[in-house]
């Protein structure tokens, strides 16, 4: 069985301490906005409970869902990572959740 690295498991101890100290719990409502696209990539989320959507605006105005993340998914860590660290797209809430804030 071929188990899928987190990105957690790819640090050394000291590493994966210093990002676990610096991560919180945080809560969420309904239609809250997590982040815009185009704005800073200055942290990622786990989802702890509830749902978080993807979405892209089109140019007609037209809202476009990209991916939804369930429990145990992390939204925007290859953000924080690129050249040029922005958002790709624009994260709203779905259902009440509780995320893992990681900076």
């Amino acid at each position: 069985m071929n188990k899928e690295k987190s990105l957690l498991d790819l640090l050394s101890d000291e590493e994966r301490k210093a990002v676990i100290e610096q991560s919180k719990v945080t809560r969420h409502k309904t239609g809250e906005m997590l982040f815009e696209r185009g704005k800073y990539a200055d942290r990622f989320y786990v989802v702890k409970k509830g749902q978080v959507k993807l979405i892209r605006i089109t140019p007609a105005g037209d809202e476009k869902t990209f991916k939804v993340f369930m429990p145990k998914g992390v939204i925007a860590k290859m953000a924080m990572f690129m050249p040029v660290q922005q958002y790709p797209m624009t994260a709203i809430v779905e259902v009440d959740s509780e995320l893992i804030e990681v900076r």
